[in-house]
């Protein structure tokens, strides 16, 4: 028993240490004791464990002079090139990724195109694109020490894909069929909103007051942070902000129902409503440069405005059922018209006398990814928390 205590001590200490290093790098084992209150004998032996398995690196330090006057002290750093993590993200016709070393930043991210969209071949695309950046990194210690996918669905805790609507999947074990291929690597497939959340709660400075993460881009999805903490729901299913009704008998879901808030308030509903109205399809690039150029006539500006409704009617329901400290929003359209996000503050202030704290999304279209990469990160060093760096 006082071995299994011993050993139950020596990873938590290990892991304060980690955390604490990956926070304040560089740092020397004097200040690592006075931040973390352990003892010198623990810190010393915590590094040179650290040290033996090319963890940390030290280096002496160039300008500090020692706190006695005398030697310059050693300072340690993570060893961010000892290993490498990727995170991919499942769309309709792409897989987005990213490449990140051990302190979260990224070193490469790229889209591939896929033609089909059979759990089979995506298995075998997504090992395509692990070997692809496996020859980038041959110098690695440890190589890619995870695979974490983001998929845009429902995802139970066993890593079983309920539904996915954007690929026409239902009741699929993509894990398992990876772990085929890469039986020694650790997997893990959860919804695109929960590793964004997680990668937003590890980018800002968040206190232990909840908040919330919206994207509002193909569909709405939400993550949830309360306590500090990611909100799966029992069944693991929480956060399908979308299908939460805004409309009785509404427009037609591909869930079943009507008046969902997606069909209204995601950027593809306003895309769809713009090209209802103009009779003819308008991208994305196209529309941010008819709002740089003053283009946009009366009827655009009735459609957004319609929008701002429409997004207000889904957030009000948010903020009165959480009462959030901060909500992050990805969505395009309020990127380029930050007019909107300045309005929706309004409004809330005005109905509810709620100082809402309202803020887009720094990550932007790299949140599921990176957020993807950190939970292997945090797997492989066994630490329940990754400071990125902005």
């Amino acid at each position: 028993m006082e071995i299994a205590d011993s050993k139950f001590i020596k990873n938590i200490n290990r892991a304060i240490i980690l955390e604490e290093i990956i926070k304040n790098e560089p740092v020397s084992r004097s200040d690592l004791a006075k931040i973390t209150g352990l003892n010198k004998v623990t810190i010393s032996s915590q590094i040179s464990d650290l040290l033996d398995e090319k963890l940390l690196i030290e280096k002496k330090s160039e300008n500090s002079p020692g706190t006695s006057g005398g030697k310059k002290p050693i300072l340690l750093f993570l060893n961010k090139k000892c290993a490498y993590s990727l995170g991919l993200e499942l769309k309709k016709d792409s897989i987005s990724s990213v490449l990140t070393n051990l302190n979260g930043e990224i070193t490469q991210k790229e889209a591939f195109s896929v033609k089909k969209t059979s759990p089979e071949f995506i298995a075998d695309k997504i090992e395509e694109i692990f070997k692809y950046y496996t020859k980038s990194i041959k110098n690695s210690k440890f190589g890619i020490i995870g695979l974490s996918v983001g998929v845009h669905g429902k995802i139970d805790k066993n890593n079983i894909i309920i539904e996915c609507n954007n690929l026409k999947w239902k009741n699929i074990n993509l894990k398992k069929m990876l772990q085929k291929k890469f039986p020694d690597l650790n997997i893990n497939i959860k919804n695109n909103n929960y590793f964004s959340v997680l990668a937003e709660k590890s980018f800002y400075d968040i206190p232990n007051d909840p908040f919330i993460f919206l994207n509002m881009s193909a569909g709405i999805g939400m993550g949830i942070v309360i306590d500090n903490n990611i909100l799966l729901g029992v069944n693991g299913l929480s956060g399908e902000a979308g299908h939460v009704s805004i409309e009785l008998n509404g427009r037609k879901c591909y869930c079943g129902r009507r008046g969902c808030w997606e069909t209204y308030a995601c950027e593809n509903a306003f895309f769809k409503d713009l090209k209802e109205l103009k009779k003819k399809n308008i991208s994305y690039d196209k529309f941010s440069k008819m709002l740089d150029n003053n283009e946009i006539d009366e009827e655009i500006t009735a459609l957004l405005a319609d929008y701002e409704n429409y997004i207000y009617s889904g957030l009000l329901s948010i903020i009165n059922i959480f009462d959030p400290k901060l909500i992050l929003i990805y969505n395009r359209i309020l990127n380029i018209y930050p007019a909107l996000v300045k309005n929706l503050k309004k409004k809330i202030y005005k109905y509810n006398k709620i100082e809402a704290s309202i803020e887009l999304s720094e990550l932007k279209e790299d949140s599921c990814c990176l957020g993807a990469c950190i939970s292997n990160i945090l797997g492989f060093l066994n630490i329940n928390f990754l400071k990125l760096k902005k």
